[in-house]
């Protein structure tokens, strides 16, 4: 992918990934499963982390991918999801770092654009497509945070999420992502990518007598209000 050169990614610079703070009891099958839409993967090494017991002791497996493009893929659509093939009563994060060992300014969200969602498009037309050409699809206007489907953001329905590292970049996508998606999916009507803030959340019927000092009393037991 040439996109890759002009627009390279912050974080994931090899097709190398590390899943940290595996429980022993996550055997590479379930990677492996976890991993299959990101294409075929190897396993380089394993480090343990000592505990104070078999138990809670951890794993760190270096993870290869075929190319950079979908080590990418994976950085983007699986991270934070959960490992396959695991019993319910005991699922297990994917902590995917680009690094063994990553700072903390590497996570650093403060120059994200805010997250976009995807219109005119319909979730299962999406879903059903190859995950791989349709990240490659938004991955031409820059690197991604996250790629996900089937996000409930307070819509009619679930939605397809993507997130830019730049705002230049999430900017730059409206006309090229959404003239690709038409030609994919062979669209007459009007797609568009409309950003929202997930901090933000829009509140309805309320009653006429309600005064914003109510409306602070109500949610600022969850956090700080900024507006």
């Amino acid at each position: 992918m040439a996109d890759l050169l002009c627009y390279p990614h912050p974080l994931v610079t090899s097709n190398v990934l590390y899943v940290r703070d595996v429980p022993f009891r996550v055997k590479w099958d379930n990677l492996v499963t976890t991993f299959k839409a990101c294409g075929p993967v190897s396993q380089l090494e394993v480090t343990t982390t000592k505990g104070t017991s078999k138990k809670n002791r951890c794993r760190t497996w270096a993870v290869c991918f075929q190319d950079i493009a979908h080590a990418e893929l994976a950085f983007a659509t699986l991270r934070g999801t959960s490992i396959k093939d695991l019993p319910l009563a005991l699922p297990c994060p994917l902590t995917l770092f680009h690094s063994a060992h990553p700072s903390e300014s590497d996570a650093s969200s403060a120059s994200w654009a805010l997250p976009q969602y995807v219109v005119g498009v319909k979730l299962q037309a999406l879903a059903e497509t190859n995950i791989f050409s349709l990240f490659s699809i938004f991955r031409r206007a820059g690197p991604l945070v996250s790629l996900r489907l089937d996000v409930d953001i307070g819509r009619d329905a679930p939605v397809c999420v993507v997130r830019y590292w730049s705002l230049d970049h999430a900017d730059a996508a409206a006309p090229g992502v959404t003239a690709a998606l038409r030609e994919r999916f062979q669209l007459s009507g009007i797609v568009s990518l409309k950003s929202y803030d997930p901090c933000t959340i829009l509140i309805t019927n309320l009653d006429s007598g309600l005064e914003a000092n109510d409306i602070h009393g109500l949610f600022n037991k969850f956090g700080t209000i900024i507006e």
